[in-house]
């Protein structure tokens, strides 16, 4: 591999394997990663081969869970794998500052991970090394997973390689790894449980004084179920932990595929939307561990009633929880009177993606989801905001008709009486289509509301009018417009975001090279301020017998950053 391809920024960390590099790959001016083996571990003829396989193995994954790996090669001694530069931190950084983490931040970030492993066990690549070290969290909230392929590495023939490997990462082993028996894909869902128990507790199950105590427990040891622990963790939760940390993994989920599953099921589409939208938090510093507060339980769905029984008790039960936040909350009362008596002139009731409310407060919340389905039929809210009621009937119902007293009405004339008047018709909801894609990638809201990520673009059912829409990304403009929807008919928007851009301002001896992330913009002196993308940038000034300065400079989105430089001479 030349060593002109990429250019070393900074060392980013060291492990037992191998060295991480921030570098610059020269080529495409484009921050990549660069993993470079100690020197000592290319020795072992059968450990290299391995390496080369297990890369090429990784290289052929393609997923948006998944860092990519960008090359492969030998730079001097030392084989180096070449991947995507992930902004964010690793799990592992996150639990520093926050312990336990909500259970539906945790879920949607295995949920993510299940879509990666599910990527790589279709082509018949199991991880081996599923940690919080090994899972990245970007600032969009997207989880990465990674050394990929470098797990199945620490298999050497070599013990003395071998122990070392086992010995960095016992703690998120399956059973079966702890055996050394053979592993597949069933073993990085144990370790991927394990992960979720220690982010749904703060704490590790299987931890231990001693590497053989860790060995023990994962065998052995029956954990304290994560509501021992943390008592706001749903029922439904507690089963999918356990279900993946089940021993024998012919009780475990069978797939990445299952796991997934369970986990949507469990918090369905708006929870699961809402809780990836919030995993940026995570990514906050305050300088101090933090708890975050579990999210509230929604009550599980009840066996829906049937017959007149039922639907009186649900309309005696909506007046009951009514009344009930009139009491608490008197304001209200404006909402239960008729709209002549309360709403000033020109009031419109404000409407949702989802639908119009003329309550706000929600039905279900107050007597339960079902029974509100069922007083639905019993008094339907107009769009005014008033209930329909059945006309009461006049006269005497029991026989012909009586005339009142006094009445000169004559015996032959037909009974007038008046009929219960039936519902009018449901109009049907007026819809249209939206087809969005944003890159190079952006949070996609509508009226307010995050709809999900792209790339890819994503397919929407909205009512017919006008829409909000705005795409976000963390150093690209965000993007708004307000599109109008027609009934039956798609629309179509392809959006490319502009970056956020800065400028440095920069002051140094006359000659001197400048470099913005290893690439040659000028000398000095700069006839202008030197403009950039917001975000980190590594500044070098190069000049003849001076020595050479660098730093990693952060660029702000419409701001100049004033640096004044003066080079030390070479004696």
């Amino acid at each position: 591999m030349d060593s002109k391809k990429y250019k070393v920024i900074q060392t980013v960390a060291s492990g037992g394997t191998a060295v991480m590099f921030k570098a610059v790959q020269t080529s495409l001016d484009r921050v990549v990663a660069v993993k470079r083996l100690h020197q000592h571990l290319t020795n072992d003829e059968n450990f290299t081969n391995r390496f080369i396989l297990e890369a090429k193995a990784a290289a052929s994954l393609d997923h948006e869970n998944i860092v990519h790996v960008i090359d492969f090669g030998r730079e001097g001694d030392n084989y180096q794998l070449v991947m995507e530069y992930v902004e964010g931190e690793s799990l592992s950084e996150i639990l520093e500052r926050w312990r336990p983490i909500k259970y539906d931040l945790a879920l949607a970030i295995v949920r993510q991970i299940c879509l990666g492993l599910d990527h790589a066990h279709a082509k018949g690549i199991v991880h081996r090394d599923i940690k919080p070290g090994n899972i990245m969290l970007t600032p969009f909230g997207r989880a990465k997973i990674t050394d990929f392929g470098l797990a199945k590495l620490t298999q050497a023939n070599t013990s003395q390689t071998a122990a070392n490997s086992i010995l960095g990462t016992p703690l998120y082993m399956s059973p079966e790894q702890a055996f050394g028996e053979s592993v597949d894909n069933r073993s990085d869902l144990f370790s991927l449980g394990t992960l979720l128990y220690e982010l749904v507790t703060g704490k590790q199950p299987f931890s231990s004084e001693n590497y053989m105590g860790v060995i023990q427990n994962i065998i052995n040891k029956n954990i304290p179920g994560v509501q021992e622990i943390n008592n706001e963790i749903p029922d439904e939760v507690a089963a999918i932990v356990d279900t993946a940390l089940a021993k024998s993994r012919e009780d475990r989920f069978q797939t990445a595929t299952e796991f997934r599953e369970a986990i949507e099921s469990f918090l369905g589409h708006e929870r699961l939307n809402q809780a990836t939208a919030n995993l940026k938090i995570l990514l906050e510093k305050s300088g101090t561990t933090q708890i975050l507060p579990s999210a509230p339980f929604n009550r599980p769905r009840r066996k829906k009633s049937s017959g007149k029984g039922a639907a009186a008790l649900a309309v005696f039960t909506l007046v009951a929880a009514a009344s009930v936040a009139v009491v608490f909350k008197p304001e209200l009362l404006d909402y239960v009177r008729t709209p002549e008596q309360t709403q000033p002139a020109g009031r419109v009731q404000e409407s949702t993606i989802g639908g119009s409310e003329a309550f706000p407060f929600d039905v279900a919340d107050l007597i339960g989801e079902e029974q509100a389905s069922d007083s639905a039929d019993v008094a339907a809210p107009t769009e005014t905001g008033r209930a329909h009621t059945p006309l009461q009937m006049s006269g005497n119902m029991t026989g012909a008709f009586t005339p009142p007293p006094g009445s000169n009405s004559s015996p032959n004339v037909e009974p007038t009486v008046q009929k219960k008047s039936a519902a009018p018709p449901k109009t049907p909801e007026r819809l249209g289509y939206l087809d969005i894609d944003a890159r190079p990638g952006a949070e996609i809201y509508i009226d307010g509301i995050y709809q999900g990520d792209t790339p890819p673009g994503m397919k929407l059912t909205l009512k017919a009018g006008k829409h909000r829409i705005e795409c976000r990304h963390p150093r690209y403009e965000n993007y708004k417009e307000v599109l109008k929807i027609v009934n039956g008919e798609l629309s179509r928007r392809s959006i490319t975001l502009r970056k956020l851009r800065g400028t440095v301002s920069l002051t140094t001896q006359e000659g001197a090279e400048v470099y913005v992330d290893g690439k040659l913009v000028g000398i000095t002196p700069m006839r202008k301020p030197i403009e950039l993308d917001s975000g980190p940038h590594m500044i070098t000034l190069k000049k003849s017998g001076y020595f050479t300065w660098s730093s990693e400079v952060t660029v702000e989105s419409k701001k100049s950053l004033p640096l004044k430089i003066t080079l030390s001479p070479r004696y």
